[in-house]
């Protein structure tokens, strides 16, 4: 019989049990000798209200499945009708395949492809890793599309400490902070918990509280970790939960990576700042520099001191001076110049630069392009293109009349199918040049347009939601 949650990975350490599955790329179960540690599920079940499930490329909600990205909307499917919201990400029901599969570890993967509402391609990684320390679970996504694209990530382990109810469990959050959000679940500010129900700042029995709650403003202990602590009234379990502090999608780990990761941030910090500063003496000698009047031998000398250190400095920290490169960069600048000099001098109207923006259409803009004083002068000329066309049909309409007056009546009959034929004639190219000329003002108003259009960023919430939905 076919298993609704797909394959079943289970690791081991010691006397702790872990089940992670096939769909959604979940966690089932988590169980320490005979202790349930989670609120999970069976063997032969689905997953109800998320539990387990890794939420990605986004967590909670979407209001009406809509959000905007790089100037364009996007709408995704309504996951959840009953509110009109899209919820928890893409990949809650789809397969992930075991990419690492150790007795004490297992890592699985999911490619997300692009899909309407969603045009963005991610590989997506979460590895379960048990130890002397207990359960740590690692989120990783790598964007293997052609631009950027909106994330977030986050999960649902429902810990338990055994007990019936809540009322009575003691509740420690460290967070200042607890998001507001409105009948919908969608966020809408956010609130100081201080001396509200949600305070859980010291531990306290939770009660009569409701929680499905997003708490920020987290305080972090000395390894950088947040930890949430259940435990029973009496003393006897206790569970702890820890939230990383860092910008790469993961949710918990152990402590010695963590130091590691803090270590490396903390170098390339400090390159950072020595590479800020080295950078910051040097524009001051330069400016110091060109400042002096007269050069001096000293100077030189001193200039050629300096710049023996400066280079030592970056090589130092793995930087070389690329000299020819910035020689080669001045003699580029010095060609384009000449180059748009010869092309003022032969085109003084900017006439060619019309006809091949009418011809192509988009184009690399350039200097002085679609400024409002060329865009000016451009209907100027058709506008005055147009009028002497207007003048000249209208002079040759009063030569012809003068003619058939001064030819008589008798000649009016014989010319009149020729006449009719020239009226024809005239007739067809006027429509022409009119056409043309609504063809390239439509051109021209495509192309600004398109290149005064704003943009607008809106970026994905990342909202973690404790507690069955």
């Amino acid at each position: 019989m076919h298993n609704p949650t797909g394959e079943q990975y289970e690791i081991a350490h010691d006397d702790q049990r872990v089940v992670v599955v096939e769909v959604g790329g979940g966690l089932r179960s988590y169980t320490v000798g005979e202790r349930q540690i989670l609120d999970g599920y069976g063997a032969g079940e689905m997953a109800t209200a998320g539990r387990g499930q890794v939420l990605a490329p986004w967590p909670n909600r979407l209001q009406d499945g809509t959000y905007e990205f790089e100037g364009r909307r996007h709408q995704l499917p309504l996951s959840e009708p009953e509110h009109a919201n899209a919820i928890h990400g893409l990949v809650r029901w789809e397969a992930w395949q075991a990419r690492e599969l150790e007795p004490h570890r297992v890592v699985l993967g999911h490619v997300l492809h692009p899909r309407p509402g969603y045009p963005f391609a991610l590989e997506l990684r979460v590895a379960y890793e048990l130890s002397e320390a207990g359960l740590a679970v690692r989120m990783t996504a790598t964007n293997v599309g052609v631009g950027t694209c909106p994330y977030g990530s986050g999960a649902h382990p429902y810990v338990s400490v055994g007990t019936a109810t809540v009322d009575d469990i003691v509740l420690r959050v460290p967070a200042g902070t607890a998001l507001r959000s409105d009948e919908r679940g969608i966020p809408v500010g956010s609130l100081s918990v201080s001396g509200t129900e949600l305070d859980f700042l010291a531990a306290r029995p939770i009660g009569s509280a409701r929680l499905d709650t997003g708490y920020t403003d987290l305080e972090r202990d000395s390894d950088g970790l947040a930890r949430v602590v259940l435990t029973t009234h009496d003393g006897g379990r206790r569970v702890a939960e820890h939230q990383a502090q860092n910008q790469h999608g993961r949710r918990a780990g152990d402590a010695a990576r963590d130091h590691e990761d803090q270590a490396e941030h903390q170098r390339r910090a400090d390159d950072r700042r020595e590479r800020d500063h080295g950078v910051a003496a040097q524009a001051h000698r330069d400016a110091e520099r060109r400042g002096a009047a007269v050069a001096r031998p000293e100077d030189d000398e001193r200039d050629a001191e300096t710049g023996t250190r400066r280079d030592a400095e970056r090589e130092r920290i793995g930087e070389r001076v690329p000299e020819q490169r910035l020689h080669l960069q001045a003699g580029d600048a010095e060609r384009r110049a000449s180059q748009q000099r010869r092309d003022r001098a032969r085109d003084p109207d900017g006439l060619d630069d019309d006809r091949r923006r009418v011809t192509v259409g988009r184009r690399p803009q350039q200097d002085g392009d679609d400024t409002p004083e060329r865009h000016a002068g451009r209907t100027e000329r058709q506008r005055q293109q147009k009028d002497d066309g207007q003048r000249e049909d209208e002079a040759h309409e009063h030569r012809r009349f003068t003619r058939e007056l001064a030819r008589g009546p008798s000649h009016k009959r014989s010319e009149q199918p020729r006449r009719h034929e020239n009226t024809k004639t005239r007739k067809h190219e006027k429509e022409k040049l009119r056409k043309r000329e609504t063809i390239e003002e439509k051109a021209l108003d495509c192309f600004v347009s398109s290149r005064f259009r704003g943009f607008v960023v809106s970026w994905f919430r990342d909202f973690v939601l404790h507690g069955p939905d």
